[in-house]
């Protein structure tokens, strides 16, 4: 995968989710369906990916989205994955996933 910026990883990240959010039953490895394999960011995270590119080796202490005190493993993320059996509720959390603000500066 080319190296992302910071506006385009985010982009990319928001444009997943809410995708996501969309799709009835939708699930966040369907989007990349029919990607060839360098297409696919590390975890399946646009995030991730750009914190591996950029040299952060663990990607949810610098991720660029603000979780709110949470890593996105204990927080919507982890309620989203949950909700499996229950695709309205995944719906709901993939769009707020997808408009989660971005991490100030400082954090």
């Amino acid at each position: 995968m080319e190296k992302l910026s910071k506006s385009e990883a985010i982009r990319l990240f928001r444009e997943h989710w809410e995708w996501v959010g969309e799709k009835e039953g939708g699930n966040k490895w369907e989007f990349f369906a029919g990607k060839e394999p360098d297409q696919i960011p590390k975890a399946h995270c646009y995030l991730c990916e750009y914190d591996e590119q950029h040299g952060n080796e663990y990607c949810c202490k610098t991720c660029l989205i603000d979780w709110s005190a949470l890593n996105c493993l204990k927080g919507l993320y982890e309620q989203w994955r949950l909700a499996y059996n229950n695709p309205f509720r995944a719906q709901r959390l993939a769009k707020q996933i997808a408009r989660l603000p971005e991490r100030k500066e400082s954090d």
